[in-house]
């Protein structure tokens, strides 16, 4: 199997991870918006069938697409839109975050759960549009201060938002609002190995809002 040409994948004009790429932040934000909603409204047994299902289905299906250039050219074509140059010969984000949200579902609670995905939908994509647009200041790679603080404040009014609706830890509001803001931005900006962040950013900011909860009583 040969490998998708660069003339081919200049044809295509895929976007790289420094290009603005509305559509796809704004599918991001949306696909997790809508399984939020599915997960908040179904029994925990079911949503972990529902994804396990989802994951069995779409991720081998992601993997042997990589396979056949014929195969891939058509998935190209059709989600152009939305693909980065990366993922031309790749997983999707996609794949990892089903695998992600899965881990989420099974493993923590659905507050946890629920708080790492919306940070994820929209704390994460205001840091890399931010970071385009603004970014002069680099702190880790690409990752730049600016991006990382419109990180921290969408991840702060999200928790401010969601604990004072779910009345949790209300007597302490403003701090572990800080503190979720400050989880989230770090989550955003640490890079763990090669893992793509659609699955690292859930999964260390749902560890570190766990550990959050337990210190200031979040569970009681």
């Amino acid at each position: 199997m040969h490998s998708l040409n660069e003339e081919y994948l200049g044809e295509i004009q895929l976007k790289k991870r420094s290009d603005l790429h509305l559509a796809r932040k704004l599918f991001h934000a949306a696909g997790i918006g809508f399984i939020i909603g599915l997960y908040s409204v179904l029994p925990r047994d079911i949503a972990i069938m529902a994804m396990s299902i989802t994951c069995l289905i779409f991720v081998p299906i992601d993997f042997l697409r990589t396979k056949s250039n014929v195969v891939n050219k058509l998935f190209i074509r059709f989600f152009s839109k939305f693909l980065r140059r990366s993922e031309a010969q790749h997983l999707t984000g996609s794949s990892y975050l089903g695998v992600s949200v899965l881990i989420l579902i099974a493993f923590f609670p659905r507050d946890i759960t629920i708080l790492a995905l919306s940070m994820l939908a929209l704390g994460d994509p205001t840091a890399s549009l931010i970071g385009v647009m603004y970014g002069k200041d680099k702190l880790i790679g690409e990752k730049s201060l600016q991006g990382s603080l419109a990180c921290f404040f969408v991840c702060f009014f999200i928790a401010i938002i969601y604990y004072f609706s779910n009345n949790l830890m209300t007597e302490r509001l403003f701090l572990v609002s800080m503190v979720s803001g400050l989880i989230g931005a770090f989550s955003e900006l640490i890079p763990i190995g090669k893992l793509d962040d659609n699955f690292s950013f859930p999964i260390l900011t749902a560890i570190l809002l766990y550990g959050t909860f337990i210190l200031f009583g979040g569970f009681v």
